[in-house]
C-alpha cells in the first residue's frame, strides 16, 4: 500500500511540473515572437497622422548650437527640435529609415542620431552618416519666435 502511494504522488508531481513547464514556455514565445518584428513600438509611423497639425516647443533651454530637446507630435512620435544657430531650427522625426524603429531605440547619443535596432546612425540634424539606412529622417518646417522663445512645428 505504501509503495502505490509513492507511485501516485510521484505520477502527480510529474503532472503538474509538465503543466509547470508548459505555461512558463507559453509565456516566453509571444514575447520573443513579437521582438522580431521590424518596430519597437507600438507609435503609428503614417507620416500622414500629423499632417497640417502645429505643436508649440519652449526651447529657451538651448543656448548653443547643435542641442536639442525632445518633444512629441500630436500622434506621439517623438521629435527632436535642433538649434542649428541663434534663432534657426530643425525638426527631427525620430523615427529610422531602415526598418521603422522608434524612440528609445532611436534617439541622440552626444551629437549623433542612432538607432540600435540595426545600427543606422544621423547627425544631429537626421543626415544618414552610416547604413543600413539610405535616407536622411523626415524633417519639418519650424519658426521661432524670439519674444517667447518658443519654436511652432508644422507637420
Amino acid at each position: 500500500m505504501e509503495k502505490k502511494s509513492l507511485s501516485s504522488r510521484r505520477n502527480f508531481l510529474k503532472v503538474v511540473a509538465t503543466g509547470i513547464a508548459g505555461i512558463t514556455i507559453l509565456g516566453f514565445v509571444p514575447p520573443i515572437l513579437v521582438g522580431c518584428g521590424s518596430s519597437t513600438s507600438s507609435v503609428n509611423t503614417d507620416d500622414t497622422a500629423d499632417a497640417g497639425k502645429t505643436i508649440t516647443v519652449d526651447v529657451s533651454l538651448l543656448k548653443t548650437d547643435d542641442t536639442a530637446v525632445h518633444s512629441v507630435t500630436p500622434s506621439g512620435k517623438e521629435i527632436l527640435v535642433v538649434r542649428k544657430s541663434p534663432g534657426v531650427f530643425i525638426s527631427v522625426l525620430l523615427v529610422c529609415k531602415h526598418q521603422g524603429c522608434t524612440y528609445p531605440s532611436i534617439d541622440l547619443s552626444g551629437q549623433k542620431i542612432s538607432c540600435t535596432c540595426h545600427g543606422s546612425q544621423y547627425d544631429i540634424f537626421g543626415h544618414v552618416t552610416q547604413g543600413p539606412a539610405i535616407a536622411n529622417l523626415d524633417t519639418f518646417t519650424t519658426t521661432f519666435d524670439a519674444a517667447t522663445n518658443m519654436v511652432t512645428v508644422k507637420f
